[in-house]
């Protein structure tokens, strides 16, 4: 074989090795939903109770409900990511690692609920690209100056109607 065969032929075998492993991830995805929805099916009271945990401004963290719920074990893990209700509101008002990621991975949980946004504007760096991803289906945004010159907090809501 020469050369340009030889390399045609790896060039054939990645591409047909990059189609398999997207085929895989698809797999996996649809494994998942599939497991989330037989959970919710079989446990729809644990959902209930993790709906009922949540604060009235769920905070994204290891620390804070729904995170610390879903990272107790596998069967959790899958009753919370199987709750899109519990993803719907958040409120990011520290700095995180990787906040924008975090974000993202949080609202997608979501599924198709209203959404219910609040940041600080001193954590803003690519979040707005983030929530541009999810305007169809933000219902509040609420941005606001954590410190103001007098130390109180200034908030501001954009709000409009989210037909689900």
């Amino acid at each position: 074989m020469s050369v340009a065969e030889l390399q045609a032929r790896i060039d054939s075998l990645s591409a047909n090795i990059l189609r398999h492993k997207q085929v895989l991830k698809d797999l996996e995805c649809s494994k998942s939903a599939a497991q989330r929805q037989l959970n919710a099916i079989r446990d729809p009271i644990s959902s209930e109770i993790f709906i009922q945990c949540l604060s009235t401004r769920p905070r994204p963290g290891s620390r804070h409900a729904p995170m610390i719920l879903a990272n107790i074990c596998t069967s959790w893990t899958d009753i919370a990511l199987s709750t899109p209700s519990i993803w719907a509101a958040v409120d990011a008002d520290k700095p995180i690692s990787d906040l924008a990621s975090l974000l993202d991975i949080w609202l997608s949980r979501a599924g198709s609920h209203a959404l219910s946004i609040s940041l600080p504007t001193n954590l803003l760096g690519n979040i707005p690209a983030v929530v541009a991803r999810h305007a169809h289906q933000l219902q509040v945004l609420t941005m606001y100056h954590p410190h103001d010159q007098d130390g109180s907090t200034f908030s501001a809501a954009l709000q409009h109607e989210h037909n689900s």
